[in-house]
């Protein structure tokens, strides 16, 4: 009987370091998403495009904007240390037609970079502000550009892009008196889902624009993450805006002259934020459970997503 019970013994001690084998699931891919910070090379504190590399889960590369035309050698640099001497981005989203968003295109093209498909909100011509080098590869069909309007989707493998601004009929009769302003004001806003995590980019979308969006789409604005509007200037990131959001986290590109306002209330609805001008390169990386966000000043922030 001791026999049996001692062979019993040893079967379920076996079993039980056994178990755990199967018990534990495989770890989720992760989406990671890259700040790209150009202060270092930018000719004024104040000034600093928009720029950010979105490693998907399914091994696919996305550019979100390109940052400003200054000094290519920096990005360059800063995509081969996040995927080494891979030339292919599969997608580019370029949230409207600025310099500070579109203005390194070419250069990439330039370096050997290619692009699979290319996003943008369709609206530019040559006023203020423009790209003019990705205008004319619009123009003359170097790029083929998809225009997106609210209610249009992407979904790549396990991550789905709702876009929410602007409107399907938002197009202009004519853009020749159009000014800077009006181009922020119908730039691409969007959300990138993945799993409990969800990041709006909000583009360089100015008050007006804002309270549209919250009319249209405020029951399902929330967000585990924010990179703020209009790089965190007070013309944009109103408060009705803002506390439909309710991010963990929020991100802003710059700490303009004109945003003191609008960063303390970006502050005040999130747990951390971080300004790419002055915390340096930021990065994050979510399974979809959780999420994880280190830069070069400060210590990793992990948030447990709902």
């Amino acid at each position: 009987m001791r026999k049996f019970a001692s062979l019993l013994l040893v079967i379920i001690m076996a079993f039980s370091l056994y178990v755990p084998a199967f018990a534990e699931s495989e770890a989720a891919p992760e989406l990671k998403l890259h700040f790209l910070n150009q202060r270092p090379v930018c000719p004024e504190p104040y000034v600093h495009g928009d720029c950010t590399l979105a490693e998907l889960p399914n091994g696919q590369l996305m550019l979100i904007d390109s940052g400003l035309d200054i000094d290519p050698s920096h990005t360059i640099a800063w995509l081969e240390s996040h995927i080494g001497d891979t030339k292919h981005i599969d997608y580019f989203i370029g949230t409207h037609y600025h310099q500070d968003h579109t203005g390194t295109v070419d250069d990439l093209m330039k370096a050997g970079y290619t692009f699979g498909e290319y996003y943008t909100n369709g609206w530019g011509d040559n006023n203020i502000g423009v790209d003019l080098d990705f205008i004319a590869m619009v123009w003359g069909k170097t790029i083929e550009e998809k225009v997106l309007r609210s209610g249009d989707s992407l979904t790549i493998g396990d991550v789905v892009i709702d876009v929410l601004w602007p409107l399907p009929d938002d197009v202009p009769s004519s853009m020749e008196n159009m000014d800077s302003k009006e181009l922020n004001e119908h730039s691409l806003v969007f959300q990138m889902i993945y799993g409990d995590f969800t990041a709006l980019f909000a583009a360089d979308v100015l008050e007006r624009s804002e309270a549209e969006i919250v009319a249209l789409h405020g029951d399902r604005m929330m967000s585990s993450f924010y990179k703020a509007a209009h790089h965190g200037n007070d013309d944009g990131n109103s408060q009705i805006f803002l506390d439909t959001i309710e991010p963990y986290a929020s991100l802003s590109f710059a700490r303009w002259i004109y945003g003191k306002n609008a960063t303390e209330r970006i502050k005040r609805i999130s747990m951390v934020h971080y300004i790419v001008g002055e915390d340096g390169h930021v990065d994050l990386v979510t399974d979809g459970k959780t999420m994880t966000i280190t830069c070069e000043t400060r210590e990793p922030e992990i948030f447990e997503l709902p």
